[in-house]
């Protein structure tokens, strides 16, 4: 999820933004969060060093169109490119496919 609302100061912040608040206030506000939808109880997943960005992950009610784009059991499967990818991070493999025929 890409934006969640801070229950301390009832801010919309996008994740982006949000990793970019310095250390405290993050700790402070990463398990203070909701969904702006339905409301239920979200929490802030800072970006990893295997290429998932930074985002909100939330336990949404019934019906709530942005629990579209959650994972199902932390996966994300076969679309996991499209979803976590946004252009910030792209690695190119310029050996992919190319076999060494010298020997």
């Amino acid at each position: 999820m890409d934006t969640a609302r801070c229950i301390l100061d009832n801010r919309v912040y996008n994740a982006k933004e949000f990793s970019r608040l310095d250390s405290t206030e993050i700790q402070q506000k990463r398990y203070v969060l909701a969904c702006k939808e339905c409301n239920e109880t979200a929490a802030f997943c800072r970006a990893s060093s295997k290429g998932r960005v930074a985002h909100f992950k939330a336990f949404h009610a019934e019906g709530c169109t942005l629990a579209e784009a959650e994972p199902i059991d932390g996966e994300y499967g076969e679309n996991a490119d499209q979803i976590e990818n946004l252009g910030e991070r792209i690695i190119v493999n310029f050996n992919y496919g190319i076999t060494n025929t010298s020997a």
